[in-house]
């Protein structure tokens, strides 16, 4: 009995406690109805807790044990229930963040927010004169009540009560539209701390909620019975008594600041000058009407009309009269006429002169600095055209060529880019050149050009670079310090990625650099934005000279190249050349990235490179496949593979295509419309890969690693020596007279190791000796080059032809014309007379040169000379015709010696950068098909079947020319892909010459040829074919000599290369040549070196001496 006492005592406390629980609940219960709850659910839950309740309270015993059991039960269902009013707490502040995110897009979009800020600022000037007018109206309170005539007053006028209750409700309808606009603006506020900390908050406040509350206390007042004087009175005496507030609506006047900023940002390219001239007009002007109505209240309210009279000889004051007070007080005149007599008024003039003298200093101060700025650039500022508007900003070295080259590639029809505008950024005024091509009608509206840097944030914000899609940061190829220019590209690329870090929404932006050395792209790996995944880096010494080494081995490679990273949709005249036709057809395809259809799932890579072809007529090339690590690599030619039986649409492939239509095409191949597949590629196809660290990746730099690594890497890829050699050991005065159809290189450059290394891959059967022909080898170029197998140096300039004899220029095979690292303008001179000398006493040598300018094309080759032409011989019909319209076709690309792949342009490298803006994937295919060869290091499964290939130049299978009399290029494709399983890209075609067999025209590329093309025999195939099948050994000089009836032989590896490199010459003497050399030369020693000869240099024959004919005497450049 004494434990029941208590745990009655204790039952009933419970009791009491779960009568309060249930009260605290009740209101809970009510809240969670109205967030969504059932009202059955919460009705039968508490009909069964109350059940509970009584078979509790009506046990006897031990009771405490249910009370418990009941409790946690409560609790548990206090949880549940305090969990889903959060749930509903959270879905409806997300629902209300989307809400909020799509209304502010919305009114971006339509630009309704500058239109809403057009609204307030006319409003605003209404308010304003409201409150001006109404400071010269009679107060009621002060009309006479018999109704006799007031004395006369100079300036102010009666008003009857209709006419101050219309201006009442005139100025309370505004004040509720700013009222509203307030709200609005607060709703859309992403953080109301932020909205409500800033300064156009604080006058919002400050002009509308006090005239709010006259309004209100007036209406309020007056709305008494009829006829009520005494409500009338009070009504008066309260608009008097708070009429001070109204002078808050003069702060208004701000809204004319707002106004412009927003015309700012939306009307146009205004510049920094105009735009700070128009701010601080606008300043003043709101501070003066701003103290003019403080003054005007102060001294209206607090002075009477008696000390008015006597102080100023007047009863009232008026605005004017305080604006001028205001204006002579500002200006430092003071002509003493008129003066503050309260205390507040006096205290009103002193905070009037101190603010001014800060706003007026400061505003002036930054008007003179932008108007100490001589150059126009330097003052304009980007200001998008609407919301919707993108651009990409460009900056680092913009010459006019850059710039010329750039916009072309960029705004070419292809992309459909109208909509785009790009934003020059250079630490230097435009030149005249550069102006002019602004200024033209092609650019003038999608163009601007800023004079800043990107390491000044003021410039970064005038050029709105937090909202730009890319940013380019171009080099100077030109430079004589490498080091600087690349370490001068990465600061800048890493100022630009903090600004954005701190300043962008997204926090960062895809941008693409060009650096000169690879190399150095260590350092940018190495900061605090080398992990960023929207960075591609164009590594320029790297590419351009791995496309000249592959020239040395596949003829035209080069033209290839560049021709897939280029826009090209010349019109060619009907009556054209035939030549010309097919070349330009196969230079208007390009390279993309799509997705493949479901439909080829399951299938082999090469059967469905042949059905593509077959009805699109595009070559499907490469594929993305995930390896052994889960990475993603781009492999060429799987020819085997098989693509994943359960891919849809998630397997994409390098497809060599004209438009982007023909693409998705093949993306939507064989699905029916509407279809979930159909609508699944749509969605692929709309949007665009984003870039990738894996995309920018590149090769190992040789110079970043250890000694030991670096020759343990070179001797596993590549054929090199046992050890390293010297400079001195492998310095020579020339080659031997058995040294013949070698790769003479005139120039040696900082990126020498990647031309090599091009040249010496352990693939290969035969390999080349290198001849490097320049007047200084630098020694750290050397250590990087010191390993590789049958390199040699000769001393000399290239310009000189005794020099040219030594280094076997006039029995090489193949010779590379590198530009030195000079100012364009000169350098193509050197090259052009370099190239001419050469041929002159070669004509088969083959020759690859490195131009600067476009234009020099035209100066390179022996095209169309008039005494290759047969005496009495009547030309050719495509000749003869002078009707033929070659301006569509005066283009640089479609000059003879580049469409054979004689020259190689450097505008090619900022051409790549636009592509890579186009086409993200493009530095991660050009690193296969330039970089690697196509030799991926990836590991993949056994079962996946994957073996890449490598591009080759290959002769027409005779298999395939006894198919039929006339073999068209669609047989050959399939006879090549299903036979060999090589994907051909085009073809190398030669030209004969009519009117002088013996001097052939020069041959040409044809990229992706046309389905109904005739092959022919002589024709070259550009195949990609795994390694592994054996090297193919393109046909030598004289079988093709032999074949072709003279015409130009193709770039291949000869079968009698010399795969030996020669014995090390001796150290004996000044004298050292390769063996058996004829033409040694024994140079004079001196500090000068100038180079002058002691014996007579004896006369060399020329090739048309070495086949029979006459010659003539060697040839010095220009003589």
């Amino acid at each position: 009995m004494n434990r029941v006492a208590p745990a009655n005592d204790e039952g009933g406390g419970g009791a009491h406690q779960r009568s309060n629980r249930a009260n605290k609940e009740a209101p809970e219960r009510s809240v969670s109805q109205t967030s969504g709850l059932a009202q059955s659910q919460a009705q039968s839950r508490a009909q069964s807790h109350e059940d509970l309740r009584k078979k509790l309270t009506t046990m006897s015993g031990d009771s405490s044990r249910f009370m418990s059991f009941y409790a946690d039960e409560s609790a548990d269902e206090e949880e549940k229930f305090t969990d889903k009013l959060w749930d509903l707490y959270a879905g409806a502040i997300d629902k209300a963040e989307a809400v909020r995110n799509e209304t502010n897009l919305f009114m971006e979009q339509h630009r309704l927010f500058f239109k809403l800020e057009i609204v307030n600022t006319i409003l605003s000037l209404i308010s304003v004169s409201l409150y001006i007018i109404g400071t010269y109206l009679r107060p009621l309170e002060k009309a006479p009540v018999d109704g006799s005539t007031p004395p006369p007053d100079e300036f102010g006028f009666e008003a009857s009560a209709e006419t101050h209750n219309f201006l009442t409700q005139c100025d309370g309808i505004i004040n509720f539209f700013f009222l509203a606009d307030f709200i609005f603006k607060l709703l859309l506020s992403k953080s109301w701390s932020n909205f409500f900390f800033n300064w156009q908050c604080a006058i919002d406040v400050i002009t509308i909620f006090p005239s709010i509350a006259v309004y209100i206390v007036l209406q309020s007042a007056a709305a008494g019975p009829a006829g009520s004087n005494e409500d009338s009175e009070a009504a008066l005496r309260v608009s008097s008594q708070l009429n001070f507030l109204r002078v808050a609506r003069i702060l208004r006047l701000t809204r004319l600041i707002r106004m412009q900023q927003a015309m700012a940002r939306h009307g146009g390219g205004a510049s920094e000058l105009s735009k700070q001239m128009v701010t601080e007009s606008l300043v003043m002007v709101s501070l003066i009407f701003i103290f003019a109505g403080t003054f005007l209240v102060c001294e209206s309210e607090m002075v009477s009309s008696e000390e008015m009279n006597d102080r100023w000889g007047r009863e009232r004051i008026y605005f004017h009269d305080a604006l001028y007070l205001t204006i002579i007080t500002i200006s430092t005149v003071g002509y003493g006429d008129l003066f503050p007599l309260s205390l507040p008024g006096k205290m009103i003039v002193v905070c009037m002169i101190i603010t001014s003298l800060i706003v007026i200093s400061r505003q002036t101060n930054q008007l003179l600095t932008l108007m100490s700025v001589q150059s126009e650039y330097a003052r304009m500022v980007y200001v998008p055209d609407s919301a919707r508007s993108q651009h990409v900003i460009v900056c680092g070295s913009i010459s006019f060529e850059t710039a010329r080259d750039f916009l072309e590639e960029f705004f070419h029809p292809d992309h459909s880019q109208r909509d785009v505008t790009i934003v020059f950024l250079d630490s230097s005024p435009p030149s005249f050149d550069m102006q002019f091509l602004l200024r033209s009608p092609e650019y003038a509206a999608r163009t601007i050009f800023l004079e800043g840097s990107p390491f000044n944030e003021q410039d970064l914000i005038r050029a709105e670079a937090s909202k730009c899609k890319l940013f380019f940061v171009l080099s100077n190829k030109f430079t004589a310090d490498v080091e600087r220019e690349d370490f001068g590209t990465i600061l800048r690329c890493l100022a630009f990625k903090e600004h954005v870090k701190h300043n962008s929404p997204a926090g960062d932006i895809n941008t693409i650099m060009q650096l000169i050395r690879p190399e150095n792209k260590v350092h940018f790996s190495f900061s605090i934005h080398g992990n960023s995944e929207k960075i591609q880096t164009l590594c320029m010494d790297e590419i351009k000279l791995h496309l000249i080494a592959k020239s040395c081995l596949i003829p035209g490679f080069c033209t290839l190249i560049s021709n897939l990273t280029r826009s090209a949709s010349a019109e060619i005249p009907k009556n054209a050349e035939t030549w010309i036709k097919e070349y330009a057809a196969g230079s208007e395809y390009e390279i993309y990235r799509a997705p493949l259809s479901p439909y080829f799932k399951s299938r082999k890579f090469k059967d469905c490179a042949i059905e593509i072809y077959k009805e699109f007529g595009c070559t499907m090339f490469a594929i993305e496949i995930v390896d052994a690590a889960g990475n993603t690599q781009v492999v060429l030619n799987p020819a085997n593979y098989r693509l994943p039986a359960g891919a849809k649409g998630s397997t994409r492939a390098f497809l060599l295509a004209t438009d982007q239509k023909e693409v998705e095409k093949i993306s939507l191949y064989k699905l029916q419309e509407d279809s979930p597949d159909w609508n699944r590629m749509q969605q692929k196809i709309s949007s665009r890969s984003a870039l990738s660290q894996t995309e920018q990746a590149s090769t190992a730099t040789m110079e970043n690693t250890k000694e030991g690594k670096r020759h343990a890497m070179m001797r596993e890829r590549y054929r090199c020596r046992d050890k390293p050699a010297s400079l001195a050991s492998c310095s020579v005065e020339g080659v031997g007279e058995k040294i013949s159809e070698h790769v003479l290189v005139c120039g040696g450059g900082s990126g020498l190791y990647y031309f090599i290394a091009t040249l010496r891959p352990k693939h290969l059967k035969k390999i080349r000796i290198v001849v490097v022909l320049a007047p200084v080898m630098d020694e750290e170029v050397w250590n990087q080059i010191n390993l590789f197998a049958d390199v040699y140096y000769v001393r000399g300039s290239p310009l000189e032809t005794i020099d040219l004899i030594r280094a076997g220029a006039f029995v090489a095979d193949k010779a590379v014309i590198l530009n030195p690292d000079v100012a364009p303008g000169a350098s193509d001179a050197d090259t052009i007379f370099i190239y001419q000398t050469i041929m002159r006493n070669n004509p088969d040598i083959k020759i690859v040169c490195e131009l600067v300018s476009n234009t020099n094309v035209a100066f390179v080759g022996n095209e169309g000379k008039a005494e290759d032409r047969v005496p009495g011989q009547a030309l050719a019909d495509d000749e003869a015709d002078d009707s033929v319209d070659d301006a569509p076709i005066r283009s640089p690309f479609f000059q003879p010696p580049f469409a054979a792949g004689v020259v190689f342009l450097l505008s090619s490298l900022d051409t790549m950068c636009c592509q890579a803006y186009y086409n993200p994937s493009l530095i991660s295919i050009l690193k296969e098909m330039v970089l690697t060869g196509g030799s991926s290091t990836a590991s993949f499964p056994d079962s996946a079947q994957v073996e890449a290939s490598e591009l080759f130049c290959i002769r027409v299978p005779r298999q395939a020319m006894r198919l039929e009399k006339n073999l068209l290029y669609i047989h050959l494709f399939k006879h090549l892909v299903t036979n060999m399983d090589c994907i051909p890209l085009g073809l190398y075609r030669f030209r004969p010459n009519p009117q002088n067999p013996s001097s052939p025209h020069m041959p040409y590329v044809i990229t992706n040829p046309p389905r109904d093309l005739v092959v022919h025999e002589k024709d070259l195939v550009y195949a990609l074919r795994s390694p592994l099948q054996g090297t193919p050994i393109p046909p030598t000089r004289a079988s093709v000599d032999s074949d072709a009836g003279g015409n130009v032989s193709p770039l291949g590896v000869s079968s009698d290369a010399r795969g030996q490199p020669p014995p090390a010459p001796s150290s004996a003497g000044k004298r050292r040549t390769l063996p058996d050399s004829p033409y040694s030369v024994t140079r004079r020693v001196s500090e000068a070196d100038t180079g002058a000869l002691e014996v007579p240099f004896p006369k060399t024959p020329t090739s048309t001496e070495r086949r029979g004919g006459g010659g003539d005497d060697l040839h010095r450049p220009g003589g």
